[in-house]
C-alpha cells in the first residue's frame, strides 16, 4: 500500500527521460555541443533574418521553466476530480518536478500533501479489502487451506492416505518401466527408491538395461536388454520412468531422473489424470487445499455490458472444482 509513490517516482523518472530527448532532437544545430553541416558561413549569413533582441539574463533567469507552467488538471470527469486516484496520478509528476526545480516551501508542500494524500488513500483501500476478504467464505483464501497446526497435520494425513490409494490404484493396470545404465550412480539410487514402491505397494515394475549390463547394487537383476526401443522413445537421459499402458500401448514418462518416491507419486497421479486414468475430482482430492470452489463466468450473461447498480459478483457462478 506504499508503494504507490515509488510507483509515481518511477513515472516521473520516464517524464524526465523523454523530456530531455525531446530537449536535444529539437535542439538547432548550431550549438555548441552538437554538429553542423558545411553550408558556407556567408550564405547562412544572408539567408538568416537579422537577429531579434535578446532580453537580458536577468530577466531569463526569472522565467520558469516550461514544465513549471505546465497547469494541474482540474478534472474533466468525476473519476478525474481532485484528489481521484486519476488525478493524482496525473498531477503529482508535475508537483514533483515543479518542487525539484523551485523548491519553494509551498511547492514543497503541494507535492507533500498530494504525496501523503496518495498514501492516505492506499491505506483505507488495503483495511477495507482485509475486511472484505476475511467477512466473504469465496474471497477468504483461508478457508481453502487452513492456517493453523492443528488443521494442517489433519489436512496433510488425508492427502498422504488419498494420494497412496489412489496411486495403488494406477498402478494395478499400469506397469512401471525403469530405465537404466550399468554405470549410472543416479539410477543405482532410482532403484532403490523404485524397490521401496515396489515393497510397499505392490508395484510391478520392468527393467530395461541401455548397454545391456546390470546395476551395480544388483537390483532388479531380471532387466531386458534393449533393443532400440530407447532410441524410437526419445529417452535421453537416465534413469528413466515411464507408464506403460497396455490398452493404448503407450509409453508415458514420468520422470527423467532421481525423484524421491513421494515426488515419483505426485508425477505418476498427474499423468494419470492428465491419460483420463482417474478422475478431476479424485486428484483434487490428493492436493493440500480444502476445497476447489472457482468462480467462472455465467454464459447467458458475458456479452452483456453491466447493468447500472448490478454487481460483478451476480455475474458469476460457483464451480465445485476445474470440471
Amino acid at each position: 500500500m506504499r508503494h504507490y509513490a515509488f510507483a509515481l517516482l518511477s513515472i516521473v523518472s520516464i517524464a524526465a527521460n523523454a523530456m530531455a530527448e525531446d530537449y536535444y532532437r529539437n535542439s538547432s544545430c548550431d550549438s555548441w555541443h552538437l554538429y553542423c553541416d558545411s553550408t558556407p558561413v556567408e550564405e547562412e549569413q544572408a539567408k538568416e533574418p537579422p537577429p531579434s533582441p535578446t532580453p537580458p539574463k536577468e530577466e531569463e533567469s526569472k522565467e520558469a521553466p516550461a514544465v513549471v507552467s505546465q497547469t494541474l488538471s482540474a478534472g474533466a470527469s468525476e473519476s478525474e476530480n481532485f484528489g481521484s486516484v486519476v488525478w493524482l496520478r496525473e498531477n503529482m509528476p508535475k508537483l514533483l518536478e515543479k518542487a525539484i526545480d523551485h523548491p519553494t516551501d509551498q511547492n514543497i508542500k503541494d507535492w507533500a500533501f498530494a504525496h501523503k494524500l496518495a498514501m492516505d488513500k492506499s491505506e483505507r483501500f488495503s483495511i477495507r479489502v482485509e475486511r472484505i476478504m476475511k467477512t466473504n467464505p469465496l474471497l477468504d483464501e483461508s478457508n481453502r487451506k487452513p492456517s493453523s497446526l492443528g488443521a494442517n497435520r489433519i489436512s496433510g494425513q488425508r492427502v498422504h492416505r488419498e494420494r497412496l490409494d489412489l496411486f495403488s490404484k494406477v498402478i494395478k493396470e499400469k506397469p512401471i518401466v525403469f530405465v537404466f545404465k550399468s554405470n549410472c550412480p543416479m539410477c543405482d539410487e532410482m532403484a532403490k527408491e523404485l524397490r521401496t514402491l515396489q515393497d510397499r505397494h505392490d508395484l510391478t515394475i520392468l527393467p530395461i538395461s541401455k548397454d545391456g549390463k546390470p546395476l551395480s547394487s544388483g537390483l532388479f537383476a531380471n532387466f531386458k536388454p534393449d533393443t532400440g526401443q530407447l532410441d524410437a522413445l526419445g529417452i535421453f537421459t537416465y534413469p528413466a520412468t515411464l507408464f506403460y499402458d497396455p490398452e493404448g500401448e503407450q509409453w508415458l514418462p514420468i520422470a527423467y531422473s532421481i525423484v524421491h518416491r513421494k515426488v515419483f507419486i505426485k508425477q505418476a497421479l498427474l499423468v494419470a489424470v492428465e491419460n483420463g486414468w482417474i478422475s478431476e475430482q479424485d486428484y483434487l482430492k490428493t492436493r493440500s487445499l480444502e476445497h476447489y470452489t472457482y468462480l467462472s463466468v455465467d454464459p447467458d450473461k458475458e456479452d452483456k455490458p453491466l447493468a447500472e447498480g448490478e454487481s460483478i459478483r451476480d455475474r458469476l457462478l460457483v464451480n465445485d472444482g476445474y470440471e
